[in-house]
């Protein structure tokens, strides 16, 4: 024993016998937690107690134990035992209701240590990972939606330029200056030659090389307005996309790359000709070259878009896109230069069922695993589906479309850090809304923040938006990660 130990000899005895105060009897359970070599002397002396208590006859006791007997109770030994029995003396033996709460309170810090051990363990079996800060996940969910909608619709330089607007609010003007084309030619041409004509001006930017002056519109809330934007397109080498400010400077440019259709995607014009009802008129005419106009009509009459496409190459001059309140964008050449050159035409054919069929099987595949990824979104067919990582992926980036509309859906594993740039709060969506020539909304929902981006209306975003959960960040409280070490433990164990 150590010298403590010796210090509390008077007080061991007195636990025994249950006549020590509140406070000294702390001090010693807490002692005896620590040394096993006090527990085996209070031990010892319980056991004598009880010897003293069961023996009717009075038997000397042995030297050593009388010894012991007497270093233990010091000046008192003098006085007989039996005053012990006397309620008025401080060495009284203790009640029954004295050993209950001794034996309870060490039963409490007995529980009490067996209970904390179980905590830490479980938290520090819990992943030690928190939730990553996500900044503003606009770029990446506009960078991904933009990639997507050039190989999915059929656009042309113009989407670059719609959304290098959107950042340069400082370059817009009035739109009542800008002069469209026609929108009704001299002669109607049926649902086969239009199909012919979109797909004659997809493959044109393999065959041409095209630079001008554009004028680009787009509705913002209820502003209509344009700007000058100069595209000069090098096919293969991308598209060098410059926008001026309403005195005539570049305010800023963007190189686009060239369009390359990744393996197995569906064709654009393939999901336009299912989705909607397609038609052309000839004799119209975009900046002094003449044209054909290709109109998309959905299932109750309605053009949704038209495309302005030159006859002489095939090159897309002027787009307008359209819904319940009438324009929405529009883009197109002012002024514009084209040149044939020599290539080799690529057909693609068949590749829609082979995408659609992919693209549910990995949607089916991480829905399981905990996103929100369904087959259908807003009335658009799934067309891709993407992930960070091969296993265990912190993000996950579909895509939805039908050719003329397209609803890009990023959703990142994270805590939203703050407010994203450009975007004001719209209680009644619950969500980070940005209304600009390309529409997208952000918000958290449990451990995951959505950022749902297209090129269609309003009222498409927000029949995406409210396709998923808006449940608000999730709180881990301590119990809770408690538990999640110990899910951790028992799913290692039994794997």
């Amino acid at each position: 024993m150590s010298s403590s130990c010796d210090d509390l000899a008077e007080l061991r005895s007195g636990l025994v016998d249950g006549a020590l105060s509140a406070e000294d009897r702390e001090r010693v359970a807490g002692h005896l937690l620590g040394c096993a070599a006090c527990r085996a002397d209070v031990a010892e002396l319980r056991a004598v107690r009880d010897l003293l208590g069961r023996s009717g006859a009075r038997t000397a006791a042995p030297s050593p134990l009388s010894d012991r007997l007497v270093s233990i109770a010091g000046d008192a030994s003098a006085r007989p035992w039996t005053k012990a029995f006397d309620r008025g003396g401080s060495l009284a033996l203790p009640s029954e209701r004295h050993r209950a709460r001794v034996r309870a309170l060490l039963g409490v810090i007995a529980v009490g240590a067996v209970a904390t051990a179980l905590g830490l363990t479980g938290w520090f079996a819990a992943p030690t990972s928190s939730l990553g800060a996500v900044a503003d996940p606009a770029d990446e969910a506009q960078a991904e939606f933009g990639a997507a909608a050039a190989e999915l619709s059929v656009t042309g330089a113009s989407l670059s330029a719609l959304m290098l607007l959107d950042s340069l609010p400082e370059a817009t003007q009035d739109a009542s200056g800008v002069t469209r084309p026609e929108r009704k030619g001299t002669s109607r041409e049926g649902e086969r030659d239009a199909v012919a004509l979109l797909e004659r001006a997809v493959g044109a930017g393999e065959t041409t090389t095209v630079d001008g002056d554009q004028a680009v519109i787009a509705r913002l809330d209820k502003r209509v307005v344009a700007a000058k934007v100069a595209v000069d397109t090098r096919s293969r080498q991308g598209t060098l996309v410059s926008v001026y400010d309403p005195d005539g400077s570049v305010l800023a440019s963007s190189v686009a790359p060239p369009q390359v259709a990744a393996t197995g995607a569906p064709s654009p014009v393939d999901l336009i000709s299912r989705a909607y009802a397609l038609s052309a008129q000839r004799g119209v005419e975009v900046a002094h070259r003449p044209a054909t106009v290709v109109a998309a009509e959905d299932g109750e009459g309605h053009v949704v878009k038209r495309w302005w496409i030159d006859d002489a190459t095939g090159v897309l001059l002027w787009q307008e896109s359209y819904d319940d309140e009438g324009l929405s964008t529009a883009a197109g050449f002012t002024e514009v230069s084209v040149t044939p050159y020599a290539a080799v035409a690529t057909v693609r054919t068949g590749a829609r069922s082979i995408t659609a069929a992919s693209a549910a099987a990995s949607a089916a595949r991480l829905s399981s695993s905990g996103w929100d990824c369904s087959d259908e979104l807003a009335g658009l067919d799934l067309l891709q589906v993407s992930t960070d990582t091969p296993t265990d992926p912190r993000s996950m980036h579909a895509v939805y479309g039908d050719g003329a509309r397209t609803v890009s859906v990023l959703q990142r594993h994270g805590r939203l850090s703050g407010a994203p740039g450009g975007a004001t709060w719209d209680a009644g969506m619950g969500v980070w809304r940005h209304a600009g020539a390309v529409r997208w909304a952000t918000w958290q929902s449990g451990d995951t923040v959505y950022t749902v981006t297209t090129d269609g209306s309003p009222k498409l975003l927000s029949r995406a938006v409210s396709a998923f959960p808006h449940e608000g960040a999730v709180e881990t409280t301590t119990l809770g990660r408690v538990r999640e070490g110990w899910s951790r433990i028992f799913a290692d164990l039994t794997a």
